[in-house]
């Protein structure tokens, strides 16, 4: 959605956007110490959910964000169960 900043939703949506980014950067991190703690290698992450290697690392190191559908792959890979539930 593309608001412009004189929109009264550009707030919330800009709220949102940034919620979302923050959450992806502590679900990640949360898999990575996972990952860290199985004895889960980047590259045995990587073979399992097809993506690159490098993609896998920048992810887990917060240097790249990614889709709800390749965060969903990583915790597949380490053997996490990702759901969402009404508060």
């Amino acid at each position: 959605m593309n608001c412009s900043p004189e929109s009264e939703g550009a707030m919330v949506d800009n709220d949102v956007a940034e919620k979302v980014k923050v959450m992806r950067a502590e679900y990640l991190q949360m898999l990575k110490q996972i990952a860290v703690d199985r004895g889960i290698s980047q590259a045995a992450i990587a073979k399992h959910t097809g993506l690159k290697p490098s993609n896998v690392s920048r992810m887990l190191d917060g240097k790249y964000s990614c889709n709800l559908d390749n965060l969903i792959k990583v915790a597949d890979a380490i053997g996490v169960k990702v759901t969402i539930s009404n508060k």
